[in-house]
């Protein structure tokens, strides 16, 4: 860690970029965005161009399952968003950081300041990925952070997209399903991704069913569970409240910027009022010294209101940071919730099959044939 640390020091120290502070992420694996360049390629409209921004991204680690200590490679914001939307994907139920937000007003998005802001951003987002447990060992940061090239079409990074059927892929399942021809099990990949998301309609159904019949009232919830149940209620009403919060802490930083820029504009103008009066040949003298004495009280007053704005906005930046994170809580507990109804449809399919097998080694040999090859037939979607 120590080692990782000392090389950061040195990347910035050397032009390589700024440096999130030592105390922030994950010491084994620190990760700077710098060197922004601005690109022109094909936009989404066939025989246009778009410009974008890419960012080098300078991977120092200490971690065993990188190639290296230390890894460069270029990456545009579309590349991060893939990350974003893949990693829920990949790391069910847990709790991720969530990313800078697209800009949505084009003139702004190639200003120097919005880059700069960008890249802040990035590199805030990709150390805590780094300071998560899950994240920070999982394949998907890795290719991520090593894969050389265009992200898109890198093999790696595609073999890790789940495989999601089409609407005639998984109607064919379900009737191979339902008539006893699919052979195959599921695979652990296909098995946790949600029903749903995985367009298995026959899971879907028979969790739905089995939940439907109450088949669950003997199984009662362990106490890890109702207590997250407890805390997903307090976080949706913290939810509630820190977003009524964090409206007001914005709206009076936004006033108070306002307010700066109104005392600047009108010391501005009693500067002008002081210099017209003092270049007139009947100018009042105490008057020019006076609207000058106002106009640079003004100028305090707005240096004050912004200073004020400023550090209002630093102050304030862990709510947004907890707000910003709150929808992926929330997807994360009602994921939960889906995958809880899995595991327990599975647990009552395999207590079933284990009390038809355990009656059928009872009956005469003719009759438990027949009650194995219907529990064999029934068996093979599970």
């Amino acid at each position: 860690a120590a080692a990782v640390g000392a090389a950061a020091l040195a990347f910035a120290a050397s032009g390589g970029g700024p440096v999130s502070p030592l105390h922030v992420g994950n010491p084994e694996l620190r990760i700077m965005v710098h060197n922004p360049l601005k690109h022109m390629g094909p936009s989404g409209i066939p025989g246009l161009e778009e410009a974008y921004i890419s960012y080098e991204v300078t991977t120092l680690t200490s971690m065993p399952h990188f190639s290296a200590n230390r890894i460069t490679v270029r990456r545009r914001f579309r590349d991060f968003v893939s990350l974003a939307n893949l990693l829920p994907k990949l790391l069910h139920g847990s709790f991720l950081p969530a990313r800078p937000d697209k800009n949505i007003i084009e003139a702004r998005r190639m200003t120097d300041t919005f880059i700069e802001e960008r890249r802040a951003g990035l590199e805030r987002y990709l150390n805590r990925l780094a300071a998560h447990t899950a994240a920070a060992r999982s394949e998907v940061l890795r290719v991520f952070l090593e894969a050389d090239g265009n992200l898109r079409s890198n093999p790696q990074w595609r073999c890790l997209k789940p495989k999601i059927l089409t609407p005639i892929q998984a109607t064919n399942r379900l009737v191979r399903t339902l008539v006893g021809v699919r052979k195959t099990a599921p695979s652990p990949s296909e098995v946790v991704q949600p029903a749903m998301v995985g367009r298995d309609i026959y899971r879907l159904l028979h969790e739905n069913v089995q939940q439907l019949r109450g088949s669950f009232k003997h199984s009662p919830l362990s106490a890890e569970e109702v207590a997250l149940r407890d805390d997903t209620t307090l976080i949706e009403d913290a939810a509630g409240a820190l977003h009524v919060a964090l409206n007001r802490a914005e709206a009076w930083c936004r006033a108070s910027a306002s307010k700066a820029d109104l005392l600047a504009e009108t010391a501005l103008a009693l500067e002008a009022l002081a210099s017209y009066e003092n270049s007139d040949t009947y100018g009042d003298a105490a008057a020019t010294q006076a609207l000058m004495v106002t106009a640079q009280a003004m100028q305090s007053c707005s240096q004050v209101s912004s200073a004020a704005s400023s550090s209002s906005s630093t102050v304030i930046q862990p709510l947004r940071d907890h707000h910003a994170i709150t929808p992926n809580v929330m997807s994360a507990l009602h994921g939960r919730e889906r995958q809880l109804l899995t595991v327990m449809t599975l647990k009552q399919d395999l207590e079933d099959k284990r009390a038809r097998l355990s009656a059928a080694q009872l009956m005469p040999a003719s009759q438990a044939k027949k009650v194995m090859g219907s529990f064999w037939c029934q068996s093979m979607p599970i």
